[in-house]
């Protein structure tokens, strides 16, 4: 019990140091990064536009309004963007996500950052597989999943060139069982794990061409979470995490090269276990692998 009890302390230990001690970020790098930043006409998009509009880097920001974009795009050179444009696009139509990629590269001229923030939510609901939640599942899973992976592998050989950045804001809810959530918790965990066994695959042939920073976002202080809140979800008495903090956050995990970031960073309490472990695990299994490709000479 004396080492059980031992090792419980250590894991403990381990555990507030790899996710609370902050690591070495150098935002000075960011001055001249071309930056493509999706959901961007309000919210966390918005002031991620910002922050690294105040870096001095080159932004295209993307979302469905044009006249919010115009406006964001107005704010970005105001508060020293070398370069800002918008592009209007629905990721819910997959054959966009192609062009999208295009047409940042050809204004551009590169890509140093691609960070996917876009997001289908819905009010908290039991769910009872009617055609109409159906019907939303299947939305949700093109917007929340597919278009990630179809922006993300466009932009491969760009962010390969520039040694570049991913950053994808994700959601606790897919890190954690939650009720009343199931198709954006699904959603959320299929981009969790598809950029997980992405990292293990750039670590099995020894080569990092860019980094992945994958966001486990809790309550943040959004309009839908104003929603949900005035919806009644108030009475959980949960205290949302302001959005311009939340961008902060993300914009010094993607300069350190973080793999996960958890805002607010105490949410990390709730899944810590998991996640910790998760990243123990994809050690031991990377190590597993590769010591059997190399007996069979593979």
């Amino acid at each position: 019990m004396g080492f059980i009890k031992k090792s419980a302390v250590v894991l403990a230990i381990a555990m507030l140091v790899y996710f609370f001690i902050p690591q070495h970020v150098n935002l000075d790098e960011v001055r001249g990064k071309r930056i493509l930043i999706t959901g961007a006409s309000q919210n966390i998009g918005m002031e991620l536009a910002y922050k690294y509009s105040k870096l001095g880097a080159k932004i295209v920001i993307t979302a469905r309004r044009e006249k919010q974009l115009q406006e964001v795009v107005e704010n970005c050179k105001k508060l020293g963007a070398l370069e800002a444009n918008y592009i209007v696009a629905d990721m819910a139509d997959i054959q966009q996500t192609k062009k999208l990629i295009e047409k940042t590269v050809k204004i551009l001229g590169g890509l140093d950052y691609l960070v996917l923030n876009h997001a289908l939510l819905i009010d908290m609901q039991q769910w009872i597989g009617n055609d109409a939640q159906l019907n939303t599942a299947d939305t949700m899973m093109t917007i929340n999943y597919f278009s990630y992976i179809h922006l993300s592998s466009y932009a491969t050989p760009y962010l390969v060139k520039s040694n570049g950045h991913l950053v994808v804001v994700s959601s606790l809810a897919g890190h954690v069982m939650n009720p009343y959530t199931g198709s954006y918790s699904a959603s959320k965990a299929a981009i969790n794990q598809f950029y997980s066994s992405l990292r293990l695959e750039m670590a099995l042939q020894k080569k990092y061409d860019y980094s992945i920073t994958v966001c486990m976002l809790g309550a943040i202080a959004t309009d839908s979470s104003e929603k949900m809140r005035q919806a009644g979800v108030k009475k959980l008495k949960l205290a949302a995490h302001p959005v311009g903090d939340t961008a902060q956050e993300i914009v010094d995990a993607a300069a350190a090269r973080r793999a996960y970031t958890f805002i607010p960073k105490w949410t990390a309490l709730t899944g810590i276990i998991r996640a910790f472990t998760t990243d123990a695990l994809d050690n031991i299994y990377l190590y597993f692998i590769y010591g059997m490709l190399c007996w069979f000479n593979l």
